[in-house]
């Protein structure tokens, strides 16, 4: 048995298996993508490091989350991060992207039967209300993170590039969504840019000020102020 090293991670190889042994497998017929024996897959170390630093962003908020903590929490070196995520933005990014809709996970689902049945403008406007202020409650934590995130954007170039990708990602995302409606499908794409871009932005501030004041901010009254402002972007 030897210590065998990999720029990610340590681990134990046994040696005394030979090359002619029943079943082995010599270097030059393994397939080129199939991971070293003991060697996790790029899959496998991308899955942990994300799932590692959403726990950590989500108990420490994005300036107090750093990459080491995020690298041991996984099980990897710090190098593991930076040569899949490049830097602590690009990670940040791909994280809240997970999360926003991930397996499981999409932020956006409730919205799916009010654009699947609403019959009639009216209808699918009390219904957007609704379902936008549903979304939101369930992802509160994360908004007050990603409003963290852009407030270091003024200041710091990659934050701030992280932030337009991160925002163009999920105004795409939404008008994916709005699209299903054969009530809004027929707005020009500009008019849906501006209704989904409008809705994550009062969302985003709807979130905030919920955790910070929720006995002004509660749900019948942002569901009120989020009603009137659909009202007003798909007219």
């Amino acid at each position: 048995m030897q210590t065998a090293t990999h720029p990610d991670l340590t681990v134990e190889t046994d040696n005394t298996t030979r090359d002619d042994a029943p079943g082995a497998v010599s270097p030059a017929d393994a397939p080129a993508h199939a991971p070293l024996p003991g060697r996790p897959s790029h899959d496998s170390v991308r899955a942990k490091i994300l799932e590692a630093a959403a726990a950590n962003f989500e108990e420490f908020g994005y300036a107090g989350t750093n990459l080491r903590t995020i690298a041991s929490d996984a099980g990897f070196t710090k190098g593991a991060v930076y040569s899949n995520f490049g830097s602590k933005p690009d990670l940040f990014c791909q994280v809240a992207t997970e999360r926003m809709s991930g397996a499981g996970a999409d932020v956006f689902a409730s919205l799916t039967p009010v654009l699947a049945t609403a019959a009639d403008r009216r209808e699918l406007v009390e219904g957007l209300g609704r379902a936008l202020t549903q979304s939101l409650l369930g992802y509160t934590a994360w908004e007050l993170i990603i409003a963290e995130f852009r407030g270091l954007a003024p200041t710091d170039p990659q934050v701030a590039a992280g932030y337009a990708a991160l925002s163009r990602e999920r105004i795409d995302r939404l008008i994916e969504l709005l699209v299903t409606s054969p009530l809004l499908a027929e707005l020009a794409d500009p008019d849906l840019r501006s209704l989904a871009a409008g809705a994550l932005g009062l969302l985003n501030v709807m979130a905030v000020d919920h955790i910070a004041a929720p006995e002004v901010y509660t749900e019948a009254f942002i569901t009120e102020i989020v009603t009137h402002a659909v009202e007003g972007l798909i007219r």
